[in-house]
């Protein structure tokens, strides 16, 4: 009798619980929707967005791990609104700085991009030095920055060696644009002193 009673306070403790932890969720996202609405946002919409790009992360982390480069690319193109030819090049590209712009223009994580560079362009994947100076760079260039580059590209294919020099024109991002150029040429710079270093090594 007396477990009987016991189990029956510790299920009336859990049910009290649960009330409680599902108000202050439900007080949370109403609290969220308010916010949104008040800015113009609809809160759906943005649900759906993001789950969206969930399921485009997904899609690439698959490609990566199959290492379809064509399937990748594919779907880079799609993405970035850039033609299939652009981004066969893109990742066939030993430097891979293009490829961290437009996966960072994608916002998509660190991990996903990492693996991107390992296992779709087998020349990236096999310079370590080359794989580490690219997970610094691509923590170190904005969203926004890489995006505005990207978009230059949608007219004007990256030339050779995916070269990233190109001009930036009015726009809420061009600082940021600007800075992600920036971080391009320090970067570029580091690699060609750490080839020269290991040239004179050998």
């Amino acid at each position: 009798a007396h477990e009987q009673v016991q189990k029956t306070k510790n299920k009336r403790s859990l049910e009290r619980f649960l009330a409680a932890d599902q108000a202050y969720v439900l007080t949370t996202l109403h609290d969220i929707e308010r916010r949104l609405r008040a800015v113009g946002q609809n809160p759906a919409q943005l649900l759906k967005e993001a789950y969206r790009r969930a399921e485009r992360a997904t899609d690439f982390v698959k490609l990566a791990r199959a290492r379809d480069q064509i399937g990748f690319a594919t779907l880079l193109a799609s993405e970035c609104g850039l033609s299939a030819a652009q981004t066969d090049k893109i990742t066939k590209d030993s430097s891979g700085f293009a490829l961290a712009i437009c996966l960072k223009s994608l916002a998509l994580p660190l991990h996903i991009a990492n693996e991107a560079f390992l296992l779709i362009n087998p020349a990236l994947g096999q310079d370590i030095n080359q794989f580490f100076m690219l997970d610094w760079f691509y923590a170190q260039i904005s969203p926004m920055g890489a995006k505005h580059l990207v978009d230059q590209w949608q007219t004007k294919e990256p030339q050779k060696k995916a070269d990233l020099h190109v001009g930036i024109h009015q726009g809420r991002s061009r600082g940021e644009a600007s800075q992600t150029q920036q971080v391009v040429s320090a970067t570029r710079r580091k690699s060609r002193i750490r080839k020269r270093l290991t040239s004179t090594a050998r």
